[in-house]
């Protein structure tokens, strides 16, 4: 994933899919890209539950989307 495409979807609300280490399925979380860290390699997302800072090797997918919860 490149950092143009990132930075592109700051500010908009995307479905996100997220692989976390010792879990066996992909974790989908919909919710406003806030922030991209591209030295610390972290993003952080802010949805229905917060925000959360999650690291960019661990995103699957991030494509904007129209649906909110």
């Amino acid at each position: 994933m490149t950092e143009k495409s990132i930075d592109k979807l700051k500010g908009q609300y995307c479905k996100v899919v997220i692989d976390e280490p010792g879990k066996e399925k992909a974790t989908v979380i919909y919710g406003y890209l806030k922030d991209v860290d591209h030295k610390k390699n972290f993003v952080v997302l802010d949805f229905s539950d917060g925000l959360v800072i999650v690291n960019k090797k661990s995103i699957v997918a991030i494509k904007p989307s129209n649906r909110k919860k």
